[in-house]
């Protein structure tokens, strides 16, 4: 093994250790960033939704129940 392929092999290591970092931190940024706000967006977009769909079941009942008394 020569000096030129010794200092190729720890070039292709270093790059591929450096690959890994990046894709490391990719991945932590978005189960940082991305999912958490997704996830909040869900939720809230959720609550909408049942709020208001539970509003409007209740605004029937009310109706039917001042129908029936």
């Amino acid at each position: 093994m020569t000096g030129h392929d010794f200092s190729k092999a720890v070039f292709r290591y270093t790059v591929s250790e450096k690959s890994k970092v990046h894709f490391s931190l990719e991945k932590l940024f978005l189960a940082l960033v991305c999912y958490p706000l997704l996830v909040i967006g869900i939720v809230i977009f959720g609550m909408f939704a049942l709020l208001s769909f539970g509003n409007r079941i209740h605004n029937k009942l009310m109706v039917t129940a001042a129908d029936s008394i």
